[in-house]
């Protein structure tokens, strides 16, 4: 009897996980700004979420990969987006494991996006939107017997950006971030 082998397509298939949801979601009790003082909040809103997932993970040879992204729309009781949810995010980062005379050295690069955020007005204060983001992140590492020294880099083009936009204050994102760590296993 003749041995089967699974084709190509599908041995790649295998080190692929993936995951994909749809969703609604209503949840109550949510704090609204009191129409009569705007100094206070009432505990009666009620906000939807509706939207999907999809991301994947994988390994093949020595690079692996991980890919998501979603999709959100979102409202208040009064039908306005809830303040600060984008609508889109999504996210990508591989890696790459050397080997031969470099094993022990990994280096990786992923990039990030969030998408425009809306802050809805109300009577007393006027409609804010949050531009969106992408932002670029790197690695290098290198393991030996029970250590790890690694360098990682974040938000690499230092790009000056904000999270999130209210009725007063503009939050702004972390600046570019490198840091060195050295862990050791026990």
């Amino acid at each position: 009897m003749k041995e089967c082998k699974h084709p190509a397509s599908q041995q790649y298939a295998d080190a692929i996980r993936d995951y994909t949801a749809a969703f609604e979601i209503t949840k109550s009790n949510m704090l609204e700004t009191d129409p009569t003082n705007p100094n206070f909040s009432r505990q009666e809103g009620e906000a939807t979420s509706r939207g999907f997932e999809f991301g994947a993970q994988g390994t093949w040879q020595a690079l692996t990969f991980d890919l998501a992204y979603t999709h959100l729309n979102t409202e208040n009781a009064n039908g306005d987006p809830l303040s600060g949810v984008p609508d889109d995010q999504a996210s990508a980062w591989v890696q790459y494991a050397f080997a031969g005379v470099l094993d022990g050295l990994e280096a990786g690069a992923g990039v990030r996006h969030v998408g425009e955020t809306v802050t809805p007005g109300d009577a007393f204060t006027p409609e804010v939107s949050t531009p969106s983001v992408t932002l670029y992140d790197a690695m290098i590492a290198y393991t030996w017997d029970d250590y790890r020294v690694a360098l990682v880099g974040r938000n690499l083009a230092d790009k000056t950006y904000t999270v999130n936009c209210s009725f007063y204050n503009c939050y702004y994102g972390d600046p570019r971030t490198v840091a060195l760590t050295l862990t050791a296993a026990f």
